[in-house]
């Protein structure tokens, strides 16, 4: 059987914060250039079309769709980072809930006494201890 490993779990939470870090501006550069790519060849394809002159088209659609791209990029990838620093905050909770619940624990053993709200069986008999 796994053992549990707490390193594990916090070194996953690390990771997807680290990921988290440079994800929205990355997203945001990578949309910007394709949608930009995109953007000078549909204004080259309109200036063959009209006969228009080809600089200043392309250029145009570059720089239209390059902004637009970043834009909608930048929203994405601040969508993204939300679901990674959720996903490791969960990890964390759950960190934070057993190392709470190992610390009762053993505050109950120091003091002799089973820890509120567990229900300790002896001998056949069930005895439940009321919270103090």
């Amino acid at each position: 059987m796994t053992k549990y490993d707490r390193s594990l779990l916090q070194r996953q939470a690390d990771e997807l914060y680290a990921q988290a870090d440079n994800l929205v501006m990355n997203t945001a550069i990578g949309t910007a250039i394709m949608v930009g790519a995109i953007g000078g060849a549909m204004g080259y394809i309109a200036a063959e079309f009209v006969g228009q002159s080809l600089e200043g088209t392309v250029l145009l659609g570059i720089i239209v769709g390059g902004l637009f791209g970043f834009a909608v990029g930048w929203s994405s990838g601040e969508q993204q980072v939300f679901k990674l620093r959720l996903e490791a905050q969960g990890i964390l909770c759950r960190m934070m809930i057993e190392k709470n619940t190992a610390d009762l624990l053993a505050l109950a053993r120091e003091q002799n006494r089973p820890a509120a709200g567990t229900v300790p069986v002896e001998a056949g008999t069930l005895q439940v201890y009321p919270h103090p």
